[in-house]
């Protein structure tokens, strides 16, 4: 059960205040000189001090620990972002690459080069098996294109290939994405 921060804080001044309330009556109830009775409250009043010192370096630490989590949480999603452009920039190359009838043309060099550069750099920060397997293959298949100049058979199934392994990989990061915003929600605010 989670309280709220202002619940806590709420309860910890009603726990504050109530040894100064049992403190003032036991006071009361001594035969004790004036002059001793507020002398008593010194020391009390030095105690009562440093827990309410204590108290707010607590406060002051918690909203520290729920920044560095929020911190923590944006960052997790704005990577799950980039990872998704990724696979959708993969997704697309392989795609275009796959219909084309040949390798000539800006379009079909645009998709070439972003599949291999997706190949050797961005993807490789992400890619799981399945995708790392599924851009092996197709990128053979492409070498074997650009060297011969003759289109394998195979780059319509391969392209299909690496378009499921990259959603695959999306929708089990995605399940993970969902679980930090149900975990993280009150750091993340409606999004």
């Amino acid at each position: 059960m989670s309280v709220s921060p202002l619940a806590f804080y709420v309860l910890l001044f009603a726990l504050a205040l109530a040894p100064s309330i049992f403190f003032s009556r036991w006071l009361s109830a001594q035969d004790w000189e004036r002059k001793d009775k507020i002398a008593a409250w010194d020391p009390f009043i030095k105690v009562m001090a440093i827990a309410g010192a204590v108290i707010i370096g607590l406060a002051s630490f918690e909203r520290f620990l729920d920044q560095h989590r929020q911190e923590l949480a944006k960052e997790m999603l704005d990577r799950a972002e980039l990872r998704n452009g990724t696979y959708n920039k993969a997704i697309k190359a392989g795609a275009a690459i796959a219909i084309a009838p040949d390798l000539g043309g800006s379009d079909i060099a645009s998709a070439v080069t972003t599949f291999w550069q997706l190949y050797w750099g961005e993807l490789a920060q992400f890619e799981g098996a399945q995708v790392e397997g599924a851009m092996v293959q197709f990128g053979r298949e492409l070498q074997v294109w650009q060297r011969t100049g003759q289109k394998p058979e195979r780059m319509d199934t391969l392209s299909l290939q690496l378009a499921k392994a990259c959603r695959a990989e999306m929708e089990t990061y995605q399940k993970q994405i969902d679980s930090l915003k149900n975990q993280y929600a009150r750091f993340l605010g409606s999004s």
